[in-house]
């Protein structure tokens, strides 16, 4: 009796943690109403599934990088900005991303960092 017992609770522990613990991830498609071809760099962009960041709203981009890279690298972003829209408990969304948009990002960042050091390095020569 004990030993079937034991077998019970046994295997309503494995169903459990093997079924009941699993969540179901929402995933929210990003990219409806968007063109899967870059409209700078007119390469077919890949699918991500990316978080949510639910504590960015961007109206209007302000910032000189935001200008430069709406206009330049405008798919690079490896998460998802829905402000505090989303409520239904999504987590993540299908986003595109261009691979040449990320590669020019990146490339205008490191010289970025490079004219930034460059520039420290000449205020403490003089």
């Amino acid at each position: 009796m004990m030993m079937k017992i034991n077998t019970l609770v046994l295997s309503f522990w494995m169903v459990t943690m093997i079924f009941g613990c699993s969540r179901q991830e929402k995933v929210m498609d990003g990219r409806i109403g968007c063109n899967s071809t870059c409209e700078v760099h007119h390469v077919q962009m890949d699918t991500y599934i990316v978080p949510i960041d639910r504590s960015v709203v961007i109206i209007n981009p302000t910032t000189p990088y935001d200008l430069l890279k709406a206009k330049l690298f405008p798919h690079t972003t490896k998460h998802f900005e829905s402000g505090t829209c989303l409520s239904d408990g999504t987590d993540k969304a299908q986003i595109y991303v261009c691979s040449q948009c990320e590669t020019a990002n990146n490339k205008w960042l490191n010289e970025m960092a490079k004219e930034t050091i460059d520039r420290s390095n000449n205020k403490k020569d003089k």
